[in-house]
């Protein structure tokens, strides 16, 4: 998704490898086992739900943030657009 921002960033393409080569050097793996999908309508943020809810997040940060409709009541996850979560956190 970073990648799909690139045109947006006032940085090169390299800065954003190296930020994603970062978080996948420090990432820790887990194994999911949730029965309860299929939740929201599209398979791919099903899969973005299940890592948040494993990982015990607080927010999903997201432009799309109708497709996650009815997270934050069922999982009590937060769906914030990245600005507000920009400001939320002080940046």
């Amino acid at each position: 998704m970073l990648l799909r921002e690139l045109p947006n960033l006032p940085v090169p393409r390299s800065v954003v490898d190296d930020v994603i080569n970062f978080h996948c050097a420090i990432a820790n793996r887990h194994q999911i086992f949730f029965l309860w999908r299929p939740f929201l309508r599209d398979p791919q943020d099903d899969m973005v739900l299940e890592l948040a809810v494993k990982a015990g997040c607080d927010a999903i940060v997201t432009y799309n943030q109708r497709d996650f409709a009815g997270v934050e009541e069922t999982f009590q996850i937060r769906v914030v657009a990245p600005g507000e979560f920009l400001k939320d956190i002080g940046a």
